[in-house]
């Protein structure tokens, strides 16, 4: 059994080294700072409590984008049945440096996020984790997929994406 002092000192570290990741992960499908804020602490406390009770996991990071993703997932779903997500929030914290160039570049994100949110959730995950920099090992043991697949769900997301913004599907 450890000691609660290295218990704590192991959590900071682990804490400290994933949680960048996990809120700009957050943040790309949520698309709210102060949300993916809220739900990158709350996956911290959820693991914190998982590790208080000597639960041991093998591959930490994985086990930690699923509890972030889960998260996501519920919020997503409670935010749709109670209202539209007001796209014009998103981006209100941001500094204008050229009014037209920064509308039309959030114009783009937006697109693409919502292109995003049209792909199964399995496949929202891959390209998230894959533009985060995650390699294919690391994405399978997250998304809990073989690691053959990967590049075949990376490569049909990658194609329904620019069908979805071709056709002009988006709302």
């Amino acid at each position: 059994m450890r000691d609660k002092k290295d218990f704590d000192s192991d959590f900071i570290k682990l804490y400290e080294g994933l949680f960048p990741g996990i809120y700009r992960f957050v943040f790309r499908l949520i698309g709210n700072e102060a949300e993916a804020e809220q739900i990158s602490q709350q996956t911290f406390t959820k693991l914190y409590s998982y590790f208080k009770k000597n639960n041991f996991i093998k591959i930490q990071k994985a086990f930690v984008y699923r509890i972030a993703h889960q998260l996501c997932v519920d919020v997503l779903r409670k935010k749709r049945k109670e209202i539209k997500i007001n796209k014009s929030e998103r981006f209100k914290n941001q500094t204008l440096i050229n009014p037209q160039d920064n509308y039309i570049r959030n114009q783009q994100i937006s697109i693409v996020r919502n292109a995003i949110q049209k792909l199964a959730p399995r496949d929202q995950r891959c390209v998230l984790l894959y533009q985060e920099g995650y390699s294919y090992s690391e994405i399978a043991e997250i998304a809990k997929i073989n690691i053959n697949s990967v590049g075949q769900i990376l490569s049909r997301a990658t194609n329904k994406l620019a069908q979805i913004i071709k056709e002009g599907e988006i709302q």
